[in-house]
């Protein structure tokens, strides 16, 4: 019987360059934004990432992959130097 494999989605290196790239995933809802004082409604809260959804095909469609070169390499450069200040 052979098993089904799981699909886990990855995750960025906490530190990473790349972690920006999480965001790409509400920018759609950014039409939306900003909301009123008070609203509650679900988009309203990552109203303040969608000044980063310019880097998404820039960054995030082309170099920047869960576990690749460049998010290991800036997700381990940025923690040294958090870890330093």
């Amino acid at each position: 019987m052979e098993e089904e494999a799981v699909d886990v989605p990855q995750q960025f290196h906490s530190d990473s360059l790349c972690g920006v790239c999480t965001i790409c995933a509400h920018c759609k809802s950014c039409n939306n934004c900003p909301c009123e004082e008070g609203d509650e409604s679900v988009h309203c809260s990552h109203c303040d990432g969608c000044s980063y959804c310019y880097l998404c095909p820039v960054l995030c469609d082309t170099i920047c992959t869960p576990g690749g070169l460049v998010d290991e390499l800036t997700g381990s450069l940025f923690g040294a130097i958090s870890s330093f200040l």
